[in-house]
């Protein structure tokens, strides 16, 4: 152990010797992306009761399972609903886990450890990219540059792509709040640290011959399946590899890819029985995987950034394979792995084509974009930094110019939230409240408006307890309706109104009750609202004729939260209701 230990300290002081530029800008990465986030917190002052800059999209469900980790629940079948914990779970939780466990190993809050990987997550994104583009380089003199630049593009320059919204930014035109999507809790952050842990182990593979580098690239490819996405660009990129090697008859490397596949369904095999047992135990399979995300289609699919980073390849790559040819030189091995980021691109995106199946492109952008930049950073390394150094000195330049004044010009932009961060810390008495008072996974009930949902979403995210109404995708269709009828009640919907509230609000049913995500994300027809309805009018009839107290114990339910008194109304109808108290904002009734 001592040796291990000694080896290890010595290769780390010898990286840090070699690499220490490169460690530096790794550091300045994790704190631009880290500083919206604490200039905010610094800004309340007093204000901050521990709500951090959470304003991006799907926070709260991330959070939310890495809690169900913490509470005990290992496989994350249900964050929000206390009923369905002991189903089985249509995702693996791995990188929930890279949060949890050092939350319950060290003992600290998941806040904490959340807003530590905001800094560690995109900095460790960084060196990761930085090894990569080195090693794919060659280690030669002036290598680190380019590697640099392409974790500087990578971590800092993503939103680039989207150059509408970038010029806004850069012109001053837009002062909206703009955080990293590397600091977004679980994905596509740690998506992200796999695809390019497997990226760096399969390079190794092929370049070497001791097989514990295929076993390595295995491993880290059966971990993948927790965030599809990732895990479907990484294994497009090795079949495009592996068809490319089969073209050139490289029948050695062949059988590490054979390997590599035969280790990671190895690993993987929680992550598949999950999945086929889940598609089965739901009942429906087919709809529980369309609510997640599946799409039946062979339509294909063109990329923009995928078409250009072909074209910039090929243009390239044919002109220095003729070069080459002429000359009777050999193409390196760089090129072929370059091709299989192209090739492999295309394959995620087209692979419907045969199988018929495809999960929510849009998402796969989250890191088709990152192997783009890569192929452009390779290219641009490796080539033109030889043949056209005056174009790569220029390009380095320009790019880091851009990003130190993209990153000037949307930092300070956390002012944008500071008005409602200031408001949402309100809530943290209650969740507080819940964490020292309320039993383990207790139930708690919120009087919200549909669309604000704020105690719906964040219980489950800052507490131990609960949601009892929530649009949980697994969540059978009997409880969804049964959710949403009783949030009619709660806000005191008119059985005359209600047809027409629910067409007035038809943006509050799409969450509860769409079939694919077209309908949720896209949705150019809301004819099929109809159906949804016509049911929701049918129950709340039968509700309106029970007692709404005794109803509501179908389910287990423990407290009702209300940002106002209970009306006298509903007072009268929870007649057991006792306050407990009011903290902060909300009301907390404990109902018997």
């Amino acid at each position: 152990m001592k040796e291990f230990i000694r080896r290890g300290t010595s290769r780390l002081k010898m990286f840090l010797k070699i690499h220490g530029v490169a460690c530096l800008l790794a550091i300045l990465v994790g704190t631009t992306s880290i500083a919206p986030h604490l200039l905010a917190q610094n800004a309340l002052g007093a204000d901050y009761q521990g709500f951090p800059l959470l304003f991006q999209s799907n926070e709260d469900y991330y959070l939310a399972r890495v809690q169900e980790i913490i509470d005990g629940h290992w496989l994350v079948s249900s964050p929000y609903i206390y009923e369905y914990k002991n189903s089985l779970s249509l995702v693996f939780p791995v990188g929930e886990y890279l949060y949890a466990l050092p939350s319950l190993m060290f003992g600290v809050s998941v806040l904490s450890i959340l807003m530590a990987t905001k800094f560690i997550f995109p900095a460790l994104l960084f060196l990761l990219v930085y090894i990569l583009l080195y090693n794919l380089s060659g280690r030669a003199k002036g290598d680190k540059i380019t590697a640099s630049f392409g974790g500087l593009l990578i971590t800092l320059g993503i939103h680039f792509v989207n150059y509408k919204s970038t010029w806004a930014i850069l012109t001053g035109q837009s002062s909206d709040l703009f955080l990293s999507m590397w600091t977004r809790p679980v994905n596509p952050i740690t998506g992200a640290l796999f695809l390019f842990i497997f990226l760096i182990l399969l390079w190794r593979s092929i370049r070497s011959n001791k097989w514990y580098w295929p076993i390595a690239a295995g491993a880290v490819l059966g971990l993948m399946p927790g965030y599809i996405f990732s895990w479907m660009v990484a294994l497009a990129v090795l079949g495009a590899y592996g068809i490319l090697l089969l073209v050139r008859r490289r029948l050695a490397i062949i059988k590490k890819i054979f390997f590599i596949i035969f280790c990671s369904l190895l690993i993987g095999i929680p992550s598949y029985y999950l999945w086929f047992q889940s598609l089965y135990a739901v009942g429906d399979g087919q709809h529980a995987a369309s609510r997640n995300g599946l799409m039946l289609t062979h339509y294909p699919i063109l990329n923009k950034v995928v078409l250009a980073q072909t074209i910039f390849f090929l243009a390239i790559f044919l002109f220095e394979r003729r070069r080459k040819k002429k000359n009777n030189e050999k193409i390196e091995e760089w090129w072929w792995f370059a091709a299989a980021l192209v090739f492999g691109n295309w394959l995620v995106y087209n692979q419907q084509i045969i199988t018929g199946r495809v999960v929510w492109p849009a998402h796969l952008t989250q890191y088709t974009i990152p192997t783009a930049f890569l192929t452009f950073v390779l290219i641009l390394g490796n080539y033109f930094k030889t043949c056209v150094p005056k174009l790569w000195s220029a390009v380095i330049v320009g790019g880091c110019s851009i990003i130190v004044l993209f990153l000037a010009m949307t930092i300070p932009n956390y002012r944008a939230e500071t008005g409602e961060l200031v408001a949402i810390q309100r809530f943290m008495p209650f969740f507080g409240w819940l964490n020292s008072n309320a039993p383990k996974d207790c139930v708690v009930l919120a009087k919200e408006t549909i669309s604000s949902g704020i105690l719906s979403r964040w219980v489950p995210a800052f507490t131990h307890c609960n949601t009892y109404s929530s649009a949980y995708a697994l969540a059978p269709p009997e409880r969804l309706y049964f959710n949403y009828i009783v949030s009619l009640r709660l806000q005191g919907v008119k059985r005359q109104n209600l047809e027409q509230y629910l067409w007035d609000h038809k943006t509050d049913l799409r969450p509860y009750f769409y079939e694919t995500w077209p309908q949720l994300f896209a949705p150019t027809d809301d004819s099929w609202l109809a159906g949804p309805i016509q049911v929701l009018i049918d129950q709340y009839d039968s509700l309106l004729k029970e007692d709404f107290a005794t109803a509501l114990k179908r389910y287990r339910v423990d407290y009702l939260a209300s940002e106002e008194p209970l009306s006298a109304s509903l007072v009268e109808q929870f007649s057991r209701a006792r306050l407990m108290g009011k903290f902060g904002l909300v009301y907390v009734y404990q109902l018997r």
